[in-house]
């Protein structure tokens, strides 16, 4: 009977281990509070670029889903063009001084995330 039943745990064990690993998580469609207040965007900017974030995190979501069938050099070229082709239009809505401000956080994000990759402490950025 103990047997039967830590064969079930141990089984039961198994599957949620399995969904917990194969379930993905969908691309962020929000801007952070923290860079609308930085860019100080008008009513019509944020929509607009609000508009952009959704377009890229499905066309990046659907990208994820093909990961299958494509090779990762493939799947990441993908996901570089989307990223790249979203800051480009993000860049249009900007006014110059909002473009200086949203390259510099893009820069420290692109370096919290690089040392967050190597495992070490990221420096907290200049104000």
């Amino acid at each position: 009977m103990k047997k039967l039943m830590m064969l079930l745990f141990l089984l039961a064990g198994f599957s949620f281990a399995g969904n917990a690993q194969t379930a993905k998580k969908p691309a962020a469609a929000k801007l952070p509070k923290a860079l609308v207040q930085q860019l100080n965007l008008t009513a019509d900017q944020q929509g607009k670029i609000e508009a952009i974030v959704k377009t890229k995190a499905a066309k990046l979501d659907s990208l994820t889903a093909l990961g299958d069938k494509l090779d990762k050099k493939s799947l990441r070229q993908g996901k570089k063009a989307v990223n790249d082709d979203a800051i480009t239009k993000v860049n249009n809505v900007l006014n110059a001084d909002q473009q200086k401000i949203y390259a510099d956080y893009r820069a420290a994000h692109q370096q919290k995330a690089k040392a967050k990759k190597e495992g070490a402490e990221p420096t907290p950025p200049a104000n």
